[in-house]
This record gives structure tokens, sequence and C-alpha cells, in this order.
């Protein structure tokens, strides 16, 4: 038998032992000293730069001290290197396979928000990676959705919610996604069909959430509203103090974080299904549903200025001047410098015969930010000769004259 020399079995030793940055890195991953651990992997890819395990394992660092945006640079690195096997080894540490795909997704989120084509396409390489770890996942398809809409590919948007509904029919948000596409199409038939659809969906998971988030106490519409806003600012100390007094839960946020989201997420997508619902019935000029759909969306978020526009409007072409002020004066509160909801606000006003405000907010407000509105030049005219100031009223009759002159 012949023996194995010395020096044949330092050489085996070191080819068959992993690295030495890399069993450092190793022992402390399991350690949870990650800033240590990453020192190690940043040596590895010094040197070995081909080895696609060294940006993978400082991917899971930088996890480890929550740089997400960084380990997922890190994974495209090791990618680059071998696709093949950093999926593998991706697969195969199960303990933290679920927050790899996280990852992925929300660079994804991340790259689609900013809503170029350079990001899009970036969002969608991500959800390639996704789907290969997990392809059953229905907010990988929602967001693809999401992506092909705003390239302007309706085809392959209406192919990735449909896939999202073949997963999972009880997702509200992909039949929402599906009646959006088809109402950005102004197929408005179709589009109510999935719209309502989401909001039977939506309205389920808003009623289970309600119930856990009020179970303390008798449910409160304004209160609910309240968190919706609170929630919506990240005012998370203000919440706090809510959930521990008026909602008894003595852990207050820290405690009740996961159950509020839930409940403002299912109050955010109940209230886009009956908005959406609404302008679809408003674009076909019922009136009635839609000012039903439009109000529902309203006592879910209160602060929905397009709801609270439109559904001005349908109030003022019916003649409820008191109701659409209302309306139009919280758009104000919201967004001072809106021109036309002041407008309006003028006009109830004077169809109120409160013509002393009315002229105040055609002055103060609609003239200060469009100083030419010659619609406001006329009404002005009107609320002054009511007030019985004929000499103010031919002043704006003037000015209009002059600014149709160009004077």
């Amino acid at each position: 038998m012949k023996k194995i020399s010395l020096l044949a079995m330092v050489v085996l030793f070191f080819i068959g032992c992993p690295s030495t940055w890399k069993n450092a890195a190793r022992i402390h991953i399991v350690g949870g000293r990650w800033e240590l651990a990453k020192e190690q992997c940043l040596i590895g890819t010094k040197e070995i730069p081909a080895d696609f395990e060294a940006y993978a394992l400082l991917a899971k660092c930088e996890l480890g001290l929550s740089n997400s945006v960084a380990a997922t640079k890190a994974f495209w690195e090791a990618i680059k290197v071998d696709s093949v096997k950093t999926l593998l080894w991706i697969l195969a540490d199960k303990n933290y396979t679920s927050s790899y795909w996280q990852t992925f997704y929300n660079s994804a989120v991340l790259a689609a928000a900013e809503k170029t084509e350079i990001k899009n396409a970036e969002a969608l390489k991500d959800l390639r990676i996704c789907r290969q770890i997990d392809s059953t996942n229905v907010n990988i398809f929602i967001l693809e959705g999401l992506i092909y809409d705003q390239l302007g590919n309706k085809e392959a948007s209406s192919a990735a919610y449909k896939k999202a509904v073949q997963i999972d029919p009880q997702n509200p948000e992909s039949y929402f996604q599906i009646g959006k596409s088809y109402f950005d199409s102004k197929q408005y038939d179709t589009a109510l069909i999935y719209f309502e659809k989401s909001i039977k969906l939506f309205a389920t998971g808003y009623e289970n959430s309600k119930k856990i988030v009020f179970q303390n106490v008798e449910f409160d519409k304004a209160l609910a509203q309240e968190i919706f806003r609170l929630y919506s600012a990240k005012k998370n100390d203000e919440l706090d103090k809510i959930i521990k007094v008026k909602l008894g839960f003595d852990n207050g946020w820290t405690g009740q974080s996961r159950n509020i989201e839930k409940f403002v997420r299912a109050t955010d997508g109940l209230a886009r299904s009956y908005y959406y619902t609404g302008i679809t019935y408003y674009n076909g000029q019922k009136d009635t549903i839609a000012l039903n759909n439009l109000s529902a969306a309203l006592d879910l978020n209160p602060d929905d200025l397009d709801a609270l526009f439109f559904s001005g409007e349908i109030l003022i072409k019916h003649q409820k001047w008191t109701e659409a002020q209302v309306r139009f004066e919280k758009v104000t509160s919201i967004k001072d410098d809106d021109v036309v909801a002041w407008f309006y606000v003028g006009v109830c006003l004077m169809q109120l015969k409160d013509y002393k405000k009315a002229v105040s907010v055609y002055e103060d407000k609609v003239l200060k930010y469009d100083p030419k509105n010659l619609d406001a030049f006329t009404n002005l005219a009107i609320c002054y000769r009511e007030l019985g100031d004929t000499k103010k009223a031919m002043e704006y009759l003037v000015k209009k004259e002059q600014i149709l002159k160009g004077k």
C-alpha cells in the first residue's frame, strides 16, 4: 500500500477545507456577530472575487444588519458570478429563504415606486428571482401587473393580475387592479364587475380587522378615521396614546402595530374600491350610485381629495349647495391653493345668498391664486350688485373687459 507524502496531505487539507475567511464568517453568523462576519465576507470578495458564496454570505450579513438595499446588491453580485449556484444556496438556507424573498421583493417595490423605465426593468429582474424562490406568492404578480401597467403593456399587466387571481381567488387587491386596468381602458362595464368583487372581499377583511382593533370598545367611525390618518402620517407616538387610552390595549403601538396595519390596509383597499366604483358610475352619468360609492369611500378615508371633489361636483349638479360647500371646504382645508375648489365654495355661498362670504372667498382666495380668473370677476360683480354696491360691481366688470382685451 502506497503512502501519501506529508506534502500531499497538506495540499489536500487546504484544497478540501473552506477558506479561513469563510470559516470565520460562518462562525460569526451563527453567533449573530454580523459586523465581524461582514468584515470576513469583504475579505473573501477581494481574495476570491469569483466565489459566489462570498457575496451570498455578505448579503446575509447585510440582512442581519438590516441593510436591505445593500443585501440585494450583494445578492446580484453573487448572481453575476453564478446564478444557478446562488439560487440553490438561497433555497438551501431554509431558515432565511423567506427573508431573501422579501429582500428581492422590497427592492422591486422601491424600484417600481420611481416609475422610470430603467427602474421598472430592475424591479422586474428582482421579481424574477422572487418567482424562482416562491412562485406561489400572489404579491409578485400584483406588483408585476402594476409595473407593466406603468410601462404601458396592458396585455402583460392584465395577464399578471389574472395570474394573481388564479393563485389566490380571495385576494381583493388582484380584482381591484384588474378592474383598474379595464377602467383605464374605458371598459367601464367590465371594470365594475371586478371593482364590486374587490369591495366584497375588502369588506370581509375590513370587518374582521375592525373587530380585532375595536374588541374592547364600541366601534367609532371618527376614531377609525383618526387611526387611518395617524397611521398614514406615520405618527406612531400619537397612535400609541389612542391604542392605550381609547382602544384599551395596555401594550399600545408595540403590541398592536400589526393589527392596526391590517386594519388600515383593509380600510385603504375598501376606500379605493368604493372610489373607483363611484367614478365608474360617474363616467356613466349615474349620479346617485356614484355619489353613494364616493360617500362610502369618504366614510373610510375622509381626506381623499378626489372623492371629495367629484362628490362635490355631483352635489352641485343636483343643487345641494350646503352639502357641496362642506365637501369643497374640506378640499381647501387640505390643499389651500386649490383654486377650483375655492371657486366652487364661492358658487355654493352665492346660491345660498351669503354674498359677503362669497366675496371674501373670491377676493382672498380665488384671485390670490389666480389673479386673472374671469369667472371670479363675473361672480364678484354679481355679488356686489346683490349687496347694493354697483360701483364695485362695475369695477370688476371693467377689469374683466380689460383682461379680455389684453390690457
